[in-house]
């Protein structure tokens, strides 16, 4: 409820695409000791998330899409969905891989800037940032490296085939 309080004095309510889970959220306390600078996570599991709550996180982003189509279109500006997007870590239980990419494929276009932190979906995002033509920074951990290495390979394969397919 806090961080959802400043993140509403800086973005319009309008515009977040903040849905409330029945269940309970996880938590991520990090530890770091001062004498050696080195930190230790402890990550509490999140409840399940169920489809209509995922349905609804959807929705809303379809909606702030419209909302924002509306406001352009009043003001005759070019761009038509969101100018800045950040996903991080993993999905919660209850939560289809592929939601990242459905979500860049609803409020993202080829103005829109993308910051990818996360594993999950990996492969089926980027190849949807890649159909939207947005602009991805993807950081990258090792395993990640060896995830966005697959993933590039499948994404080559696509378009050979496809090339060959005519």
């Amino acid at each position: 409820d806090t961080l959802l309080a400043i993140l509403e004095q800086v973005v319009s309510p309008s515009n977040l695409l903040t849905v409330r889970t029945k269940g309970r959220c996880r938590t991520c306390i990090t530890l770091i000791d001062q004498s050696s600078n080195k930190s230790t996570e402890l990550i509490e599991p999140s409840d399940n998330i169920s489809e209509t709550e995922v349905i609804e996180l959807l929705q809303l982003a379809d909606a702030v899409c419209n909302k924002l189509s509306n406001d352009i279109n009043e003001n005759n500006i070019e761009a038509a969905k969101v100018a800045g997007l950040a996903m991080m870590g993993s999905l919660p239980p209850g939560v289809s891989t592929d939601t990242y990419a459905q979500i860049v494929s609803r409020v993202c276009d080829c103005n829109s800037r993308i910051i990818l932190d996360t594993v999950v979906g990996l492969p089926r995002t980027l190849e949807q940032c890649m159909l939207t033509g947005c602009h991805t920074l993807l950081k990258v951990y090792f395993l990640m490296l060896k995830l966005f290495l697959c993933a590039v390979c499948i994404l080559i394969s696509h378009m050979v085939y496809c090339l060959a397919a005519g």
